[in-house]
């Protein structure tokens, strides 16, 4: 005989405002279960439990509903029916009937169960307890150490995440989500290596794991490769099983940007294929705007960063936070980061703008939701394809008018991004017909703002004898084997010269061992080459009094480090690069008016700074007046600079009110004829 029909969907009639299926059953029902099923509560539950993991679900909460009718504190019932609430998508419900069932007889499995249904609720915190108390009750608990490792991440403790994939994997060595979490983990931490070894493991369980195949490309670059084909072709395997793995095709533009081998139209190209991918589709999502069309009042301006910190990024958009015009305009940040990695730069935005969002656990439709609630009249990019982008969110189309401009400006190739922020230097007036976006020019692509007051100026190294320094205090990954091998020619070129390389992955034993033997098999001296690891900032600037000239890698040019060398006196020797990531330093050297030192090719690179090198009283009078001339440059005079940005905005905002009056003006005359008509 059937139940009593009443819609499982419906309100229980018992008042308990749950869902009819994951509450209690009606009269009817119970006395049409009391004819038909056993009253043997050990064989109700034996059958529902086979009725659940036969995926006979309808069944199974009759049967487990039945036995909460003979005895409401049957635990294993309340547990396995909110089990069973959690795989339908009802995780509230899923949450109260596990906690019943834990008030009555707790086991790891309760404590696990509802550690799911937390973290479906973005409940980390809750997650995390209830995990742990799991593998406390069952230390050999194996997915409870994996999924506890997830919300640890989430919640960002690192270490102690990759403590609880270790235990994971180690506990069940065929696991292959353990592996593949744990790489991710050590990849986060900056232990690549390690990490290839657990992407090699899930490739051995899983080859087809596009996760794990994104892993590896993600590993090798993270070890300081720049120029990895290897990590390329990794990325391209990963797309080719998942089209749509968003991380592998961020980290496939950032790999080819890194290449030589790629130019601008196809890089450009790639981008296009990306918003094809995953931007444009997106297009549906896209309302009209409602922002008052008027020309001439204040403006809501926003920005989106994950790097609302002490970070390399905001020492090129900073200014634009904290010297804007309050008469014209309102800012709101919104950041997309932890708020236990907020720092005093953090509190230094917050405190400036008007209003500060944290949207890291928005998803892309609320945050894209908030920004139309917010009524923001322009919404500005700052990320590009750097971790913790939200470029999903700018394809939805929150504000009328899109910008991507400063953190990774290097085009999106997205046809919902209107405006891209360039310079002649790095966009050339012959490339403008290559990009999406509509590139509009400003004095310089860079300001440079630093909160922090810098050391003084020291005098010329070399006089003190030692012979001339070169230095180099970019990222590794940003220096390809030509770059190296430009290098070592420098210094055989001056045979008593030096080369100072600072760099984080100098402060790890075995990439430092393996740059040192890099100069051993070029013949150069160890006391030659000086290697140096992570500082904190001040000593990080302080470092710069060592070195009299800086050289620039390529194709990825410096950005940050090249205005920090010259904030603190010291010139930088670049290369032309051909590509848009590769002009950042020509860029800036250019606004300068410091055209010397910017070479053509790797051979007047190493003549140029051989030449450069020699000539002391020129290197003593550049390095006293450098930093004068930087502050009073387009990049160092954050307040014009700024003012520069404003008069973008407001010549693109009054741009779209004529539109949206032209568009008015013209329904009107459709309007107008139709009624003569």
């Amino acid at each position: 005989m059937q139940a009593h029909p009443v819609s499982r969907n419906q309100p229980c009639p018992c008042g308990s405002g749950r869902k009819f299926k994951h509450c209690c059953v009606d009269k009817a029902v119970s006395s049409q279960l009391s004819e038909d099923l056993t009253t043997d509560i050990d064989t109700l539950m034996g059958a529902a439990m086979a009725l659940h993991r036969d995926k006979r679900y309808a069944e199974a909460i009759t049967a487990y509903q039945r036995v909460l009718q003979l005895q409401p504190d049957h635990a294993q019932a309340l547990h396995l029916l909110g089990l069973m609430a959690q795989q339908e998508g009802d995780p509230a419900t899923a949450i109260e009937l596990i906690n019943r069932a834990i008030a009555i007889q707790p086991s790891a499995e309760m404590h696990y169960n509802l550690a799911v249904a937390l973290q479906a609720q973005e409940d980390h915190k809750g997650a995390a307890q209830h995990y742990n108390t799991a593998v406390e009750i069952k230390p050999e608990y194996a997915m409870a150490w994996n999924n506890l490792g997830a919300v640890l991440q989430k919640l960002d403790y690192k270490e102690a995440a990759i403590e609880a994939y270790t235990k994971s994997r180690d506990l069940q060595p065929e696991l292959a989500s353990a592996h593949s979490n744990l790489g991710v983990a050590l990849n986060l931490g900056g232990r690549a290596r390690e990490a290839m070894v657990s992407f090699r493991k899930v490739l051995s369980l899983q080859p087809d794991s596009a996760t794990a195949l994104y892993g590896m490309g993600s590993s090798l670059q993270g070890q300081g490769d720049a120029q990895n084909p290897e990590a390329i072709r990794y990325y391209k395997s990963a797309l080719k099983l998942d089209p749509c793995h968003l991380q592998a095709h961020n980290n496939l533009i950032f790999a080819m940007d890194m290449d030589p081998s790629y130019n601008t139209r196809t890089l450009l190209e790639e981008r296009r294929r990306w918003d094809l991918v995953h931007a444009a589709p997106l297009a549906c999502k896209q309302l009209p705007p409602t922002n008052l069309a008027d020309p001439k009042r204040r403006l809501r301006i926003g920005y989106v960063s994950a790097d609302f910190k002490s970070h390399s990024a905001p020492k090129v958009f900073g200014a634009m936070l904290t010297s804007y015009s309050r008469h014209d305009f309102e800012l709101f940040a919104y950041s997309n980061m932890a708020e236990k990695s907020k720092d005093y730069v953090s509190r230094i935005f917050e405190k400036s703008v008007d209003c500060w969002r944290n949207v890291v656990d928005m998803t892309d439709d609320r945050l894209a939701d908030q920004i139309r609630e917010d009524q923001i009249d322009i919404l500005v990019d700052l990320s590009g394809f750097t971790a913790g982008t939200r470029l999903l969110v700018f394809a939805r189309r929150p504000a009328p008018i899109q910008v991507t401009a400063w953190g990774y400006a290097t085009s999106t190739g997205m046809k919902a991004m209107d405006v891209f922020f360039a310079d002649p230097v790095i966009v050339p007036p012959d490339e403008l017909s290559l990009y999406v976006e509509e590139v509009r020019y400003l004095p310089s692509v860079v300001s440079y703002y630093a909160p922090d007051p810098f050391p003084p100026v020291g005098p010329l190294p070399t006089d003190s004898g030692k012979g001339i320094t070169f230095g180099s205090f970019n990222r590794l990954c940003k220096v390809t084997d030509e770059v190296w091998a430009t290098w070592i020619d420098l210094l055989r070129a001056i045979p008593e010269s030096r080369l100072l390389i600072k760099a984080l992955e100098n402060d790890r034993p075995e990439d430092r061992s393996q740059l040192q033997a890099r100069f051993d098999q070029a013949g150069i001296a160890p006391q030659r080459v000086i290697l140096m690891g992570g500082t904190d900032w001040y000593n990080h600037q302080a470092a710069f009094s060592q070195v009299d000239i800086c050289l620039d890698p390529f194709p990825h040019g410096g950005g940050v480090s090249t205005l920090e060398s010259l904030k603190m006196g010291v010139p930088v020797v670049v290369l032309r690069g051909n590509t848009l990531i590769g002009r950042l330093s020509t860029s800036i050297m250019t606004t300068l008016d410091m055209t010397d030192w910017v070479a053509d090719t790797p051979t007047e690179y190493v003549g140029l700074a051989a030449r450069k090198g020699r000539d002391l009283d020129a290197l003593r009078r550049v390095r006293a007046g450098l930093r004068e001339r930087l502050d009073a440059s387009a990049i160092g005079d954050n307040q014009a600079y700024v003012r520069a940005v404003e008069a973008q905005y407001r010549q693109l905002w009054q741009r779209w009110c004529e539109q949206q009056q032209g568009g008015q003006l013209k329904q009107s005359a459709v309007t107008s004829s139709l009624l003569a008509a």
